[in-house]
């Protein structure tokens, strides 16, 4: 399933509302064919989530686009959808942050960009939380662990920067 949504900063918030909605783990692993995610022209919300997580792993979301396209307010606004009250930071420096939302859920928030590799990935351990079940994973610059994403879920949202104040989101599962 491919999807693209042209939206202006402004949408942000309601565009991640939506998408909220397609992330809900269920068990087993099912597809969107319509959503609406601050589109101009409203399309059917399917009721199936894009991607869910599996007994004993996280559910992943990869973020792609170039730098300044907008992949960490876009997570910020994630995080705090999702109830976050903490401070959100960038985890440039630190590779990745560890929030909990008001359920208790954990949510890590990765930075690969200075990661050089798949083994430095596994080295620092970070593999242990994709497969860290009830948690989620917002992966930044995820193509360093390309290799270690193949055999899981994940749900890959790519943005691309269109003008300053719009921005292309394009979601695959």
């Amino acid at each position: 399933m491919k999807t693209d949504i042209l939206y202006t900063l402004e949408q942000l918030p309601q565009v991640v509302k939506n998408l909220i909605e397609l992330i809900k783990p269920l068990p087993g692993f099912a597809k969107s064919s319509m959503v609406n995610l601050g589109c101009p022209e409203p399309l059917a919300l399917s009721k199936e989530p894009l991607v869910v997580s599996l007994s004993n792993h996280a559910v992943i979301i990869t973020l792609t686009g170039d730098l300044g396209a907008g992949k960490t307010t876009l997570v910020k606004q994630l995080l705090k959808s999702w109830g976050v009250q903490d401070e959100i930071l960038s985890p440039t420096f630190t590779y990745v942050n560890c929030y909990k939302n008001d359920q208790g859920q954990k949510i890590y928030h990765f930075d690969l960009y200075r990661v050089l590799n798949s083994n430095q990935f596994f080295e620092l351990g970070f593999d242990e939380y994709l497969h860290e079940p009830g948690a989620v994973c917002l992966v930044e610059w995820p193509g360093v662990i390309a290799p270690i994403l193949t055999n899981l879920p994940v749900l890959r949202l790519e943005i691309e920067h269109v003008s300053d104040i719009s921005r292309k989101l394009m979601i695959k599962s």
